[in-house]
């Protein structure tokens, strides 16, 4: 007998400042907490989702509802190659977004357990701090330096390498 996120398809979910929000379950299913919640419960009533308002959940569900239609098209296609092309076109413009936005679909990805946005926008950080340095990097993330100058000149010729 099918279960019911099997037979349904779509299922609301409820942000954290209780928007619902309806969504595709093979979209849904690509964030394991869903997937794992549509598996025990199904889908008749609306999830929560504590930890993520609706501004950033209909972002992150924008990444998922893409990712099925692109698999979709490469199945009816049949050209993998040009749909991987046109996804990755996609994924650049969606994932440069403001540093704020940014951490955001960060922590919002990381609570529905997204593997595959995680990994983007991780990335994207990364890139955002490629070349920079650590002064830059430091503000970047909004840490103080709490070294001495005297530990800090310590540290730099210990590990003159990373500093080159």
């Amino acid at each position: 007998m099918a279960s019911t996120s099997e037979t349904k398809k779509t299922v609301t979910l409820r942000s954290s400042d209780g928007v619902e929000i309806t969504v595709g379950v093979e979209a849904a299913a690509m964030c394991r907490v869903l997937s794992n919640i549509m598996e025990d419960v199904g889908g008749d009533e609306p999830v929560p989702i504590m930890n993520v308002n609706a501004k950033y959940l209909k972002v992150v569900m924008d990444y998922c509802n893409k990712h099925v239609a692109a698999a979709a098209a490469a199945v009816n296609d049949g050209d993998d190659k040009k749909v991987a092309e046109e996804l990755k076109k996609w994924e650049k413009k969606y994932i440069s977004v403001s540093t704020n936005d940014l951490f955001r679909i960060i922590t919002a990805a990381n609570y529905l357990n997204i593997e595959g946005l995680m990994d983007l926008a991780t990335q994207q950080i990364a890139n955002l701090m490629k070349g920079k340095r650590t002064e830059e990097i430091r503000e970047f993330f909004g840490i103080q330096n709490d070294f001495t100058p005297e530990e800090e000149a310590e540290y730099r010729e210990k590990n003159e390498w990373a500093f080159k």
